[in-house]
């Protein structure tokens, strides 16, 4: 489940993962090869919906199968190394569940980029071959971080408005992300890409027990039982170690996920970064990139 959709694969493919680390495009440069008799499916209404899958590898050649609720999007499409290929389709779900999937085809010989549901054409990105800077979708490289900005006027400066494409544009794999335990992807603002992703995880993964389930970063929703929308709807705001510290707590808890203590490493790492701490309203679990609001 992310940002209130449930989707996912009927078995795991997380070993057929896998992010090249060649290209800028994230839809390009990350990829499952799926396995076969294997299916990713997401919870719809029923109906019609529009879907676009995207296929490729940008380091090794593929032969793609991809169908949508059995319409055939690419059969045994054959692509060589750094080349891609979309296409789209309307299917009808009557199920509630659209399923995708790579047919008869042999185990792991689709390569699958993206899926976008309901969306009529994937956003533009900045492409080519890695170098180092950070990144983001439309405009290329990105506006270096200014000071930890004050109040909603000064987030928005920052940020731009809530819930924009840029909110969920950054990335970084995360200890106990993926749940207690294991590594998984958490998403923020592409303009805190640099800070989070080559500083603070960075220093976090030498002692990844120490992170503990569950960690959060963008969703567009509002404060619980607020009318006020949350630091998160703008991608500035990460939750951690949230079991052990969920809201209204009036304490850290630092043991990590093998129940060890840790004491203030966690909360150390992230104010040391600029971090504005939860716990100073009770939310001891949260830490957002601004203050005041």
């Amino acid at each position: 489940m992310h940002n209130a959709l449930r989707y996912g694969w009927n078995v795991d493919h997380m070993k057929s993962a896998r992010d090249r680390g060649v290209r800028r495009d994230q839809r390009k440069d990350t990829l499952i090869q799926i396995l076969f008799g294997g299916r990713w499916e997401m919870r719809v209404p029923p109906g019609e919906h529009r879907v676009r899958v995207g296929i490729g590898d940008a380091s090794y050649a593929s032969t793609n199968t991809i169908t949508v609720e059995g319409v055939n999007l690419f059969d045994s499409r054959p692509l060589a190394a750094s080349e891609f290929a979309t296409a789209g389709q309307v299917v009808t779900v009557d199920d509630g569940r659209l399923t995708i999937d790579a047919g008869a085809s042999a185990d792991e010989a689709t390569r699958i980029n993206f899926v976008n549901v309901n969306v009529f054409e994937p956003r533009g990105c900045k492409d080519g071959a890695v170098s180092g800077e950070a990144t983001t979708g439309d405009s290329g490289a990105i506006a270096p971080l200014p000071p930890r900005p004050y109040g909603l006027n000064e987030l928005k400066k920052v940020f731009g408005e809530k819930c924009n494409p840029e909110a969920n544009d950054g990335r970084a794999y995360s200890p106990s992300a993926g749940g207690r335990g294991a590594h998984g992807y958490v998403y923020f603002h592409a303009r805190l890409a640099d800070v989070i992703g080559n500083e603070i995880l960075s220093k976090i993964n030498t002692r990844g027990k120490a992170n503990d389930y569950g960690v959060w970063g963008y969703a567009c929703r509002l404060i619980a039982g607020s009318t006020k929308w949350s630091v998160h709807s703008w991608g500035a705001a990460v939750d951690t170690n949230t079991l052990r510290n969920p809201y209204g707590q009036n304490h850290w808890n630092g043991r990590g996920s093998s129940g060890k203590p840790y004491g203030r490493f966690l909360p150390d790492t992230w104010m040391g970064r600029g971090f504005y701490w939860g716990l100073n309203f009770n939310h001891p679990m949260h830490f957002q990139y601004v203050s005041g609001y």
